[in-house]
């Protein structure tokens, strides 16, 4: 970790070395840090759906969902058709409790990736749910969604 910061201190205009950092906490179970510095990696690579991709994971990761759907949607609009991407956003809508978007992207995905076996679960363990899905949890009658 301490790598990371020196470098980060020396290299402030790198988005990859802030991803990484990123990451290292989110390693660390420490999403708050985390969603610091992919911040200032989102900030230098606005173009980069990866940066934006794990900043809705911090993002999620410390339960704060609308930040988390805010920034996997711009992550998919620089990567429309990423099946990870697309599955987290689904998770998301779930994890608050729209599961009408949820049912939207796991089809979605469905059609365009009809080999990606996490939505082909997901939409199974959503259409055995009973309305409605608590928001602190991504968990039906005791499945996890699949990513």
């Amino acid at each position: 970790m301490d790598e990371y910061l020196e470098a980060a201190r020396i290299a402030l205009d790198k988005w990859d070395l802030f991803l990484n950092l990123g990451l290292a906490y989110l390693g660390q179970n420490e999403s708050l840090k985390a969603t610091d510095a992919l911040q200032t990696g989102v900030s230098l690579g606005r173009d980069n759906p990866e940066v934006h991709f794990n900043r809705a994971i911090a993002y999620e990761t410390g339960n704060r969902l609308r930040e988390a759907l805010q920034e996997i949607t711009a992550s998919l609009h620089l990567a429309p058709e990423d099946p990870d991407e697309r599955n987290t956003k689904a998770i998301i809508c779930a994890e608050l409790g729209d599961l009408v978007c949820a049912r939207d992207e796991w089809e979605h995905l469905v059609q365009v990736a009809p080999d990606y076996a996490p939505a082909r679960v997901n939409l199974a363990i959503l259409s055995g749910s009973h309305l409605p899905l608590p928001a602190s949890t991504s968990t039906l009658h005791g499945f996890a969604f699949a990513r």
